[in-house]
């Protein structure tokens, strides 16, 4: 028990750590006031999303505006003009009338008129202010005790969240606020009366109220916050919450019948220049222009909120204690530190049970609160992100420190083979220099001795006999050739081939070559043909070396050709211009060459090979190497035998119609030695004619086993060569991997392409119709090195021929004949790397490995980047917070998978990253610029309209996304430190892209670009584009242009928008001109029609907003945005 025990908490370990320090940092925080701005603001939010109250029409407020000042003609008004309101008033008989303007001086004419006013009414109260510099009341209601407090309590940001009961004047006597007392005499007519609950802890209540003092030990309040008798104000809404009226009214006795009858009446001041309002929940500190409140509408939410809690039992408004919010604090830390360790194990119950915290949280403190109970979110909140972010980080460092282990292992074991390997490369190129001529003697006794018993030396041999020797020596002679070729082949690679470099008669050359070759045409109807003109300047070359030349080149034209002509033809070029069609040539040293061209009317070479037919081992197909015969190595030695000649070779062809092979030598200055032309010693190799042995004559072994066997790992095998196929079948099988076999590319791209996962694939270079080379690209276009090694299985060991391999995607090669011991080596060391290369892959995207071009992982370090113009877009989910309050957890994360799932691929489509997810956000960026993020985010929207499609089939709301798209410099790459990296995205653009994002919901629109975009788009009058404004977003200084792309949204309202868009740009030109009169008139017009353009609309209230504050006199057109 007590070891369970010690392993559950070495297990919980960092969680044990991680939960109290940061709850007590929180906690601490808390105490000294850290988290009070934030806490409020928060809770100010639950206000503005409370549901709209019924107007309480128990309460008539008559405001004194801007327009009542001038109507009376001064400030303070007179006495009479007072009592005039005061006598209206009183002729509606009300309950309770109260004056909330400071009335301690007279102020002539008409004092003993309002005095007699005072007297004369007993429901009449009026204002002191007792705290600070004291304002006396009225002499004459003091006397009557007709006299309330109007002093208010601000909080630290300046907004008014409590107000005042009771509280003790300077001489020890006690005043009943303004509000409170006015309250009390409504509810003295219905019967109602003050009652103790509890004196101790002055606790009161008043009909179905209880009244409960703030003590310091509630919420963000401290005991030095709290004199007086304080409750929290569960405000009702502003002036329209009341039934209102003007001063100029009531003097003009415009008063609806029965409006203040029984009623509350207060009179107060709303004019701005009266300095009578004040900041409340409702001022949100997100605009720049804070919505105030008057003071005689705070004082009647204050007197609405007694009066319904004692009538109607409405919830009065209380918070918790401390100990308890520290309890709140402790819990979600513990949550989320234990959820943050789950990260790697269980990534989705980790992330998910975070989110669904923060859920709780918030939607627990909107319910709380809708009750009457004010209970922290903010500082929970915080305690739930600091937790997560050091328990996740603590863990993936952990992990992290694990695998970098491990694959330092298998990187220290990977390079000492390969180390030993390349100690076998060199020993086996000396092993074939040395082998190659050992092989020549017995190759001419086998040759020496068949051409000997042909020519009847033994005696006289039957038919049978004949064909026989006959194709032993010629089975040798081609050997004899595959040797020599070799040979020369190794002296090129290794530039050991010495070039005897004299002038030459190319024509001679050329006439021997076609004698020689004459054999080969002996079965076929070909004309040989030298075109070469005898006065053909001399070219410097080494005579040998050219006879091999020609001697591969036009064998190649006769075999590849079954009739028709095989012509040589030869020119001099000077520079890069042909003396047959130039001018005559100037007296500058230009370099003088001769191009030899053999052309035929043979089978042609496809395109798509052509760049291939000078590479080592390479031919056109399989079948054409079976038919044809040939190793591959001729056309590659004629290349470097040609470039060491300092000229290059290039070939022109067309499937069906014939080949142009070209080569340039250097011409010669000095003439021909006047020397006899003789074959030499290369051209004795001895032509072998079409009627050679035939592998395709071959019956060929059929696998033992096609099947897959059974196994851990499953390993695709891919070889033309069935016997091939078997033996590593018998070598793998025995080790238990499962085994699939393909005979050629195409059966291994759909064997890629079934149910079963491929883990590793063993690929043989030289195969008929597709190479081993074009399917390991053709894999590698879906899978990445990391996720699918792939062994290159080849006789083609030189190291070009390597290189090319890798080039391709190759994990790595084994040379044929491998042995069996060096093959399951290598499996198994690129499937266990495999393995936890794709484990790491969770911290470091496989993306960022082409972006980053980088081959492996491993290969990635810290600070890796690239800096570039770049496309990026920021798009989310309107309202998602709102929309998930009506999920479950499972339901939410179903929905966001399902929308990443559908509109995420439309980035990879158009060239795309996605650089990270942020819940239902993303993130993304575009290498190749404008053109692809425009194009990926109107695709991404109409994904989208189909997603919501779906959704309404099955009875859910459809959604909206907004998509923000900007164009800058940006960098990717590896940051943080060498212990613990991640990928990541930095720029100033980003930042810059997300607040644009952000607007598309002021504008009402789907998808918004910047000026920056639209200038970088190739074909921009293929959009539907409107200009929309020019604003400086949040935390910006300068101004961006806004662009909207019609082509995102529906047929109809692209419709509507372009028919209205005429009068939109004279109302923004008006606008952007200050004409604000004009303006406001075709954006009306705009409405008219498309009464769904919210562009439109926010111009309307911006010029409303113009309109009450005054247009600036340096007024720019330009909007400033304080909202993200």
């Amino acid at each position: 028990m007590r070891q369970k025990l010690q392993r559950t908490i070495k297990q919980w370990r960092g969680a044990l750590i991680v939960a109290p320090s940061v709850a007590g940092l929180v906690i601490a925080g808390s105490m000294a006031g850290i988290f009070n701005l934030l806490e409020w603001s928060l809770r100010d939010q639950f206000f503005r999303l409370r549901p709209a109250e019924a107007v309480d029409k128990r309460i008539v407020i008559v405001t004194i505006d801007e327009p009542d000042i001038k109507y009376v003609q001064q400030w303070p008004m007179s006495d009479r003009v007072m009592a005039r309101v005061l006598q209206n008033i009183k002729a509606q008989q009300p309950r309770a009338i109260g004056i909330d303007i400071y009335r301690d001086l007279p102020v002539e004419p008409g004092h003993q008129e309002l005095v007699d006013v005072f007297n004369s009414t007993p429901n009449l109260i009026g204002i002191e202010k007792v705290g600070g510099v004291a304002i006396a009341p009225p002499p004459a209601l003091a006397k009557l005790g007709q006299v309330g407090a109007n002093d208010i309590v601000l909080d630290a940001d300046g907004k008014l969240r409590r107000g005042l009961v009771i509280l003790g004047k300077s001489d020890d006597t006690m005043i009943e606020g303004f509000g409170v007392k006015l309250a009390r005499i409504y509810l003295e007519k219905e019967g109602i009366k003050l009652r103790v609950i509890d004196q101790k802890n002055n606790i009161y209540g008043l009909g179905k109220a209880t009244f409960v003092p703030l003590t310091g030990n509630e919420g963000e309040y401290k005991e030095s916050d709290t004199g007086g008798y304080q409750i929290l104000i569960n405000y009702r809404g502003g002036i329209n919450s009341f039934l209102h009226i003007s001063m100029t009214d009531v003097l003009e006795n415009r008063i609806p019948k029965g409006m203040m009858r029984d009623r509350i009446v207060m009179l107060g001041a709303k004019a701005p220049s009266l300095n009578d309002n004040h900041q409340t929940p409702y001022s949100s500190t997100l605009t720049a222009t804070k919505r105030l409140t008057p003071g005689v509408v705070i004082h009647a939410n204050l007197t609405s909120q007694i009066l319904s809690a004692a009538l109607e039992g409405r919830p009065m408004l209380q918070a918790s204690i401390k100990p308890l919010n520290w309890l709140l604090i402790l819990f979600w830390s513990g949550t989320s530190a234990t959820l943050g360790s789950l990260y790697v194990r269980r990534q989705w119950v980790s992330v998910g049970g975070i989110f669904l915290s923060v859920t709780i949280i918030i939607a627990s403190g909107y319910i709380a609160f809708l009750s009457g109970w004010l209970i922290p979110v903010f500082t929970p909140l915080s305690a739930v992100a600091v937790s997560a972010v050091i328990s996740i980080g603590a863990t993936l460092w952990n992990n992290l420190k694990l695998s970098y282990q491990q694959l330092e292992e298998y990187a220290q074991t990977l390079e000492f083979k390969n180390q030993e390997l390349q100690q076998l490369d060199k020993l086996k190129d000396e092993f074939l220099a040395n082998t190659s001529h050992e092989l020549r003697t017995p190759l001419n006794g086998i040759i020496g001795i068949a051409e000997s018993m042909l020519e009847g030396v033994t005696g006289p041999l039957t038919e049978l006999q004949q064909r026989n020797l006959w194709m032993v020596s010629q089975s040798g002679h081609r050997l004899s050739n595959l040797v020599n070729d070799i040979l020369d082949f190794s002296k090129l690679r290794h530039k050991n081939l010495q070039l005897q470099l004299k002038p030459v008669n190319i024509r001679k050359i050329v006439e021997l070559v076609l004698t020689l070759s004459q054999v080969l045409v002996e079965r076929k109807d070909i004309q040989l043909v030298n075109a070469i003109s005898p006065d053909l300047a001399p070219a410097y070359v080494d005579e040998d070396r050219l006879q091999q030349i020609l001697l591969n080149l036009i064998g190649n034209a006769i075999k590849f050709t079954e009739s028709g002509r095989v012509i040589i033809s030869a020119e001099l070029v000077i520079g890069n211009r042909s003396e047959f069609n130039q001018l005559p040539i100037t007296d500058y040293p230009l370099p003088k060459q001769i191009a030899i061209t053999i052309s035929d009317t043979g089978i042609g070479i496809p395109a798509e090979v052509q760049n291939r037919i000078f590479e080592s081992f390479e031919q056109g197909d399989g079948s054409t190497a079976r038919k044809y015969g040939g190793t591959g190595l001729g056309l590659s030695i004629t290349k470097q035998l040609v470039e060491l000649h300092s000229g290059k070779i290039w070939v022109e062809s067309e499937v069906g119609v014939g080949s142009r092979f070209t080569f340039t030598l250097p011409a010669a200055d000095a003439p021909v030695e006047d020397t006899p032309t003789a074959p030499t010693l290369s051209t004795l190799r001895r032509r072998v004619s079409e009627s050679n042995l035939s592998s395709a004559n071959l019956k060929e072994t059929a696998p033992a086993n096609n099947n897959a066997a059974e196994g851990n790992f499953h390993i695709l095998i891919v070889d033309d060569e069935p016997i091939n196929l078997q033996v590593l079948q018998n070598h793998l099988s025995v080790n238990n991997y499962k085994i699939t076999q393909a005979l050629n590319g195409k059966e291994a791209l759909a064997a890629l392409e079934g149910d079963q996962l491929v883990d590793l694939m063993l690929l043989d270079v030289m195969m008929p119709n597709m190479s081993g080379y074009e399917v390991c690209a053709k894999v590698r276009e879906k899978y990445p090195a990391q996720q699918l090694p792939i062994v290159m299985l080849t006789a083609k060991n030189q190291v070009a021929d390597l290189v090319t391999g890798f080039q391709f995607g190759a994990n790595d090669y084994i040379t044929k004949p491998f042995a069996k011991d060096e093959l399951l080596t290598r499996v198994k060391t690129h499937l266990k790397l495999s393995k936890i290369t794709n484990a790491y892959g969770r911290f470091v995207p496989h993306e960022y490995l082409d972006f980053l071009s980088r081959e492996s992982i491993i290969d990635v370090k810290l600070g890796d980047q690239v800096s570039k113009e770049m496309g990026i877009m920021f798009s989310d989910i309107r309202s998602f917070t709102t929309l998930s309050e009506t999920m479950t957890p499972q339901e939410i994360f179903n929905f966001v998978n399902a929308y990443l799932q559908r509109v995420s691929p439309e980035i990879e489509k158009h060239h795309g990253l996605v650089v990270k997810y942020m819940g239902d956000g993303m993130m993304a960026v575009f290498p190749n610029g404008a053109d692809d993020a425009v194009a990926a985010g109107i695709a991404k929207i109409a994904q989208v309209r189909e997603y919501n499609q779906h959704r309404q089939e099955e009875g859910h709301k459809p959604i909206q996304i907004g998509i923000g798209l900007h164009l800058g410099y940006i960098m990717v790459g590896i940051i943080g430190v060498n212990n613990r990296m991640q990928s990541d995205a930095l720029s100033d653009t980003i930042n810059l892209t997300a607040r644009l994002e952000g607007l598309t919901k002021f504008y009402g629109v789907s998808l918004l670009i910047s000026g920056q975009v639209l200038q970088k788009l190739s074909h921009p009058e293929q959009y539907q584009i409107r200009f929309l404004d020019q604003a400086i977003v949040k935390g910006k200084n300068e101004p961006i242009d806004i662009y909207e792309v019609l082509d995102a949204e529906i047929d109809e309202a692209i419709k509507l928008k372009l028919q209205t868009q005429p009068d939109f740009d004279r109302g923004l030109e008006y606008y952007r001109q200050g004409k604000l009169v004009e303006s406001q008139e075709y954006f009306e017009r705009v409405l008219a029609v498309n009464y769904q353009d919210k562009t439109a609309e926010l111009y309307l209230e911006r010029i409303q907003q113009l309109f009450e504050q005054g247009v600036p006199n340096n007024w720019d057109g330009i909007w400033r945005f304080t909202q993200k």
